[in-house]
């Protein structure tokens, strides 16, 4: 007879018939056990008269290889970190001697107990997939994998803008996505500020410095979502011939993160606030005529030119401030 021990939640029996077998040779085997389990063995022998019952003997197996082992439970806790947390398997089949955590094949933790552990300086947004190894004094086994992805952050690698304009109020403005997006980008906005202060149109752009205290306010010209990359817009606050700055917002999950600045010069268009010439008569037949450049040039002047009552115009050059008019002149 066998009979496991109470502690071990067992309640079985087995009778091995060995009536047939020589005396040298009896003995039982017992199979399908429980690792790591008492059990009480007893001999009882029988014949027509009636039956006897010998003392009773204490076995026990030895330790055997955990089983149901539940995956580690994973919690992004940061953009670098992640919580693992274990519990004990469903049958440890002997005495546990160690828990490890494996982060994708690679050991990242060894315990003697369930728990938890944090998992630090992993990647942005990243995804990894985490086992848990549990082991007695005889076998080791592992569980499934759990998998998780560390938190979103803002997105870097993000180039200047590629700025086209098409006309005195419009332009072609594209982009690529960041090289580093750490995370899902949800839309991307571009910006537009003022740079005249900065980088003068006759100035050079590369030698150009940038700062917040030359820069004009800052106006949102477009938001689309992250499919698209690039758009022409309508900015009708556009001052011709002038230089602006532009720049790439970029979204995810984290928030928002800038690109560097790219200039661009509006088109130029006609002057404006043309002011009369002073007219100054200094003779009888000669009239002196003077003049200052326009409230707005919109670009570069590349000459003036006079009408007097319908005869051709008169050409002068852009440097020109004073006109002698002697051409036919009556007193």
């Amino acid at each position: 007879l066998l009979s496991a021990d109470s502690s071990a939640k067992l309640s079985a029996s087995v009778i091995v018939n060995i009536s047939t077998m020589p005396l040298a040779l009896l003995e039982a085997v017992f199979v399908n056990l429980r690792p790591s389990t008492t059990y009480d063995v007893q001999l009882e022998v029988t014949n027509t008269i009636g039956r006897s019952l010998a003392p009773s003997l204490v076995a026990n197996t030895t330790d055997g290889t955990p089983v149901n082992i539940t995956p580690p439970a994973v919690l992004s806790l940061s953009m670098s970190a992640i919580r693992l947390s274990w519990k004990a398997p469903g049958q440890p089949n002997g005495q546990i001697t160690s828990y490890t955590l494996y982060r994708n094949g690679s050991r990242v933790h060894t315990a003697t107990r369930p728990g938890h552990f944090n998992d630090t300086s992993l990647h942005v947004f990243a995804t990894y997939a985490y086992t848990l190894m549990v082991c007695t004094r005889y076998a080791c086994a592992n569980s499934s994998a759990g998998t998780g992805r560390t938190a979103q952050g803002l997105a870097s690698g993000i180039s200047p803008p590629s700025v086209l304009f098409s006309g005195k109020k419009t332009a072609n403005i594209a982009w690529t996505p960041p090289t580093t997006p750490n995370g899902i980008v949800t839309t991307y906005s571009i910006w537009r500020q003022l740079a005249a202060n900065c980088c003068p149109v006759t100035g050079s752009s590369a030698n150009c410095t940038l700062s917040q205290s030359c820069l004009g306010s800052e106006a949102v010209v477009y938001t689309g979502n992250a499919s698209i990359l690039q758009a022409e817009i309508t900015d009708l606050v556009l001052l011709a011939y002038t230089q602006y700055a532009f720049r790439v917002i970029v979204t995810t999950g984290a928030g928002d993160a800038s690109g560097r600045y790219s200039l661009a010069v509006a088109p130029q268009d006609a002057p404006s606030g043309l002011r009369q010439p002073r007219i100054t008569a200094t003779g009888a037949a000669f009239i002196t005529l003077s003049w200052t450049e326009p409230d707005l040039p919109n670009g570069i002047i590349a000459s003036y030119h006079f009408l007097r009552n319908s005869s051709s115009p008169t050409t002068l050059s852009s440097s020109a401030r004073v006109y002698n008019d002697t051409a036919n002149l009556q007193p």
